[in-house]
């Protein structure tokens, strides 16, 4: 098994059963991280709530029991007074224990966001920081849809089910001492009506947890059918090509198989539940047999009575929420594994420990020494000894038939992934010796498929270099220099205006426009090196002639690459390098490489001067 493939399989159950504690801690940390107050408050409601119930019941007991004796004729224990100043104890102790149980529910709901907010910055900055190579690997999308699934929610659900299982605890230790008192066996009866309970409780937490690794890739599947449906990127195609009962056909059958798949699994977990409870029931009938007996018999008093059923119905409840909280804490922690293995994804590319300095400015460019490559889990290499400079100043091409090697190329140039042989250097250093962030900012990139943000003109355009001020005077220019200028100035608000139809006033543009402003994006970036893949794809032939002049502009003292399947923007290259089956196949001038029968002039269908 790859490297990577280590890292992205799931767990060995007996390696989640052992990492159990370290989740729950881990959960622990995150909500603490989140809410520190909050979740000190919380534990001191918490042992508040959980000695209320002990006094509730003693208050009730010397209430039942001065009423009782004050029935009884010629005998006066107490006196009325006595059992008022009780009853308005009584009262205070459930309206405290109401406002306790008001006030904790309404930090639970603040604390719940805050611990959203945390862990979603949490994924959003593994997102960023991991290697390009994961988002094209299947596996990582099965481990963040795990990840997203369960991290709004299960951390701090967790946590809630610890401080419930806390609460039971303290509350179970009182009325266990109260029964013990009547005889020492009811707390070891109590224990062994409903620890088949939890047993049957943490083997379907199991069940669940295996059933939904397994089905992620369903969920991915209909996920994506939906998205098909609903989605505008797909709205032409699916109303042209009549594919809208298509998709709803397929996602209407993954979406019943994994409910019939889990109605399944519930199904029986509620059966063997009906089970256990039936014991339960079967043993509390039993006690209060039993202590109605001893009443009769004079043993305790009417009070006791009282108290010692309620006791032990509490007692059985809170054995029951606590065995229930146990297999919910179970259950979250095997499911909280999956953001933890997420979040704890390493870059798959080796950071140097000492990075070298970058070279401001770059002098002898960029050399690609040898390099080869092929993607994971691919045994077709995409690049096979591929070796040419590009010096400051020279503006280079590449050209090749779909599948050559270029975009891969164009990655590797842009260190989204390391070659497996060979190496690039720029002025002579190896770029994997610098640090990436550092090396990022010489690049000015813009790829084929070009993002598009809804959000407006001039944020298209600055985030091409962030470190700009938001109104610089560098947005507008590179808009003009890559004839977007006009565009945007024709919109309702000018630069101001939100671009797309994802919201309210947004205005959309054509998809050659859109290449603009990704140009734009792409010239306000002062970078050393200028990486362009089809900047003019989109373009009608004006337009892309000016936009390539804007090129040639742009690319003066720089490290230029340019890619394109056409030959009129080839041909403002000084060099061009012609790649096949992932190879170097020729190199020259575009003259040169016309003028000569090679893989160059048959790409584009150039007849050779003087030949037939």
């Amino acid at each position: 098994m790859s490297r990577r493939s280590k890292r992205l399989s799931s767990f060995d159950p007996r390696e989640l059963r052992r990492d159990l504690l370290p989740h729950i801690f881990r959960s622990i940390r995150l909500v603490w991280q989140s809410s520190h107050a909050f979740f000190i408050i919380g534990l001191v409601l918490l042992v508040l709530q959980s000695l209320l119930p002990l006094a509730v019941l003693y208050t009730g007991k010397l209430i039942l029991d001065a009423v009782t004796a004050a029935l009884r004729p010629g005998l006066v224990v107490t006196t009325p007074y006595s059992i008022v100043l009780l009853a308005v104890l009584a009262g205070v102790l459930a309206f405290l224990n109401t406002v306790i149980g008001n006030v904790q529910s309404w930090l639970k709901q603040h604390q719940s966001a805050l611990v959203q907010e945390h862990i979603m910055e949490e994924l959003h900055r593994k997102s960023v920081e991991i290697d390009f190579a994961y988002y094209e690997n299947p596996a990582f999308f099965d481990t963040l849809h795990r990840a997203q699934h369960q991290a709004l929610y299960r951390p701090s659900q967790l946590v809630d089910r610890l401080q419930s299982v806390l609460h039971q605890s303290l509350t179970l230790i009182g009325l266990v001492g109260l029964l013990f008192f009547l005889h020492w066996s009811i707390p070891l009866l109590l224990l062994l009506t409903l620890l088949p309970a939890l047993i049957f409780r943490l083997h379907f937490a199991d069940v669940l947890y295996a059933w939904q690794k397994q089905s992620s890739i369903l969920e991915r599947k209909s996920f994506h059918y939906h998205w098909m449906l609903t989605d505008r990127e797909w709205a032409k195609g699916v109303r042209l090509s009549n594919l809208g009962r298509l998709f709803q056909r397929r996602y209407r059958a993954l979406a019943r198989r994994l409910r019939v798949e889990r109605f399944r699994i519930d199904g029986r977990r509620t059966r063997g539940t009906l089970v256990t409870q039936l014991l339960a029931t079967a043993v509390a009938t039993g006690f209060y047999l039993l202590l109605i007996g001893r009443t009769l018999a004079g043993a305790i008093t009417l009070g006791s009575l009282v108290m010692y059923f309620q006791a032990f119905q509490q007692a059985l409840n809170a054995l029951r929420s606590l065995f229930t909280g146990l297999g919910d804490i179970y259950e979250d922690a095997r499911f909280v594994s999956h953001l933890f293995s997420f979040l704890a994804l390493e870059p798959l590319m080796p950071r140097a420990t000492a990075p070298r300095a970058v070279p401001v400015p770059v002098r002898s460019g960029l050399s690609i020494e040898g390099v080869s490559f092929r993607y994971p889990g691919s045994e077709r290499w995409a690049l096979r000894d591929v070796s040419f400079t590009a010096a400051p100043g020279e503006r280079l091409a590449l050209a090749g038939a779909n599948g050559s090697g270029k975009s891969t190329l164009m990655k590797l140039i842009c260190r989204l992934y390391d070659p497996i042989g060979g190496r690039i250097c720029l002025d002579g250093i190896d770029i994997r010796n610098f640090n990436p962030t550092e090396y990022w900012r010489l690049l000015a990139v813009i790829f084929q498929d070009f993002e598009t943000y809804h959000l407006s003109a001039r944020e298209n355009i600055r985030f091409g270099d962030v470190r700009l001020p938001a109104h610089d005077d560098c947005i507008e220019q590179a808009a003009r220099l890559a004839g977007a200028a006009g565009v945007i100035e024709g919109l309702p608000q000018g630069y101001e205006t939100v671009l797309g139809k994802w919201f309210e006033e947004g205005e959309e543009l054509s998809r050659g426009e859109w290449q603009r402003i990704a140009v734009a994006r792409a010239f306000v970036r002062d970078a050393p090196i200028l990486i362009f893949d089809e900047p003019t794809s989109a373009l009608d032939a004006r337009s892309e002639y000016q936009m390539l002049e804007a090129w040639k502009e742009r690319a003066r003292g720089r490290v230029a690459l340019l890619i394109s399947h056409r030959l009129s923007t080839l041909r403002i290259a000084d060099r061009i390098i012609m790649l096949a089956e992932g190879r170097v196949a020729q190199t020259g001038t575009p003259s040169e490489l016309e003028s000569t029968d090679g893989p160059f002039s048959r790409l584009f269908d150039q007849p050779v001067p003087g030949s037939r």
